[in-house]
Formats: structure tokens, sequence, C-alpha cells
């Protein structure tokens, strides 16, 4: 019977596994490569796309299944440390609770057993990977942060829905939202007169009474 050697990758958020981004591929290649080096064939590859390492295992479909499955052990390979876990009291669980069903995790990037031993040295240095990994995490989370920060500052919104149109729209729809003989025009009206002009919505969409509610109410 082949040894199970299972590739477990995660990415934090569905940007970083689009067809564009990068890390989902190039943690199934570190692990790959691992494989290759070591003569090993990878039997089962388990992902958490879009899935915090902060978060508890129940929120990780992918790692939750693996550890529902824990017979026969095996090996499970990840590209580093952080892949596991970004929270170092969450990755010590996982690791401890792989360990303790006969499994080995090993780290791609360095080659290391992170389950061979329990000594007080070896648990330590694989803590302090677990610390710089949570150390790097909330300087992301920070620097993103003020990111948006700055952002929203500079332009007064930042993430969330875009608005239905810009200044200039709004101001047109002001002009057509006047009273005419003195009768109000209706919603229809000032909507069938920005699809006349051919003023798009912000989604390039076409406009309609319930879009010019918002603004002309």
């Amino acid at each position: 019977m082949a040894q199970r050697i299972t590739g477990y990758i995660r990415v934090s958020g569905d940007s970083q596994h689009g067809n564009d981004q990068d890390g989902a591929p190039r943690q199934r290649r570190a692990v790959e490569q691992w494989a290759k080096k070591n003569k090993k064939t990878v039997t089962e590859w388990i992902e958490d796309l879009g899935v915090s390492g902060t978060l508890e295992l129940a929120q990780r479909p992918g790692l939750s299944r693996l550890l529902d499955s824990l017979h026969p052990p095996g090996i499970l390979v990840i590209e580093k440390c952080d892949r596991l876990a970004r929270d170092l009291i969450a990755g010590e669980l996982i690791i401890r609770m792989l360990a303790k069903a006969g499994w080995k995790v090993i780290s791609a990037e360095t080659g290391a057993d992170l389950t061979a031993s329990e000594t007080p040295t070896s648990i330590l240095m694989r803590q302090m990977q677990g610390a710089f990994a949570e150390f790097d995490r909330r300087n992301i989370v920070g620097r993103l942060r003020l990111a948006r920060e700055q952002k929203r500052n500079a332009t007064g919104r930042c993430e969330g829905r875009k608005p239905f149109a810009d200044a200039k729209t709004l101001s047109r729809i002001k002009v057509l939202s006047r009273k005419r003989d003195g009768k109000k025009p209706t919603l229809q009206w000032i909507a069938d007169q920005l699809n006349s002009e051919n003023i798009p919505t912000a989604s390039g969409k076409c406009w309609t009474r319930g879009l010019i509610h918002h603004f002309a109410r």
C-alpha cells in the first residue's frame, strides 16, 4: 500500500487564488518539489482557499476533512509553517493533534519535520516560527488598515459597493428633477432621459425608476 502523502494548500483571501494570482500554484509547486526531491508521490491534496490561518479548525473545510480521517497516518506537506496556521496557539494544537495520530508534518521550504521531536529545543524552534508568522500577519493587517484609512481620507470612501453615479451624473439628475410648469417629473421620465442621453449607471447598466428613487426623492 502506497504511503499516504497529503499536500495542504491554504490562502487567506479569494484574490490570492484567482487566475492571475500565484499563491495556491506556488504552494503546490513547493510541495511537489519536496516530493520529487524525496522520491515521494503526493497521494491526495486538500485545500482551504480563501480561509484565514487564524480561523479555528471547524471553519477550515479542507483541514477538518483530514482530521476526520486520520487513519492510516501519513505525511502532511505544507509550503511553510504559516500555511498551517498564522496563530501560534492554533498551529501548536494542529501539530500536536496530528503527531498524536502518528502523522508527520513537513515544511517543504526547510524540509523540517515539525512533529519530529518534542524536546524543549524543538518545541521552542517550532513556536518561534509560529510566533514570527503571527507577528507577520499582524503587521500585514496593520499596513492594510493604514492604507484603507489613507484612501478613505483622500477619496471619502474605501471598499464597499460602488456608488450608483458620479458627481456629474448626480448634477444631471438634479437638473432633470426640477419642476416643469409646476409639476415634478416622474422617476421613470428621469430614467428615460438619462438613458436617451447615453449616461450609464456606475455598473454600466440602464437607469430604472428604482435607481432614480435614491437621488430624486
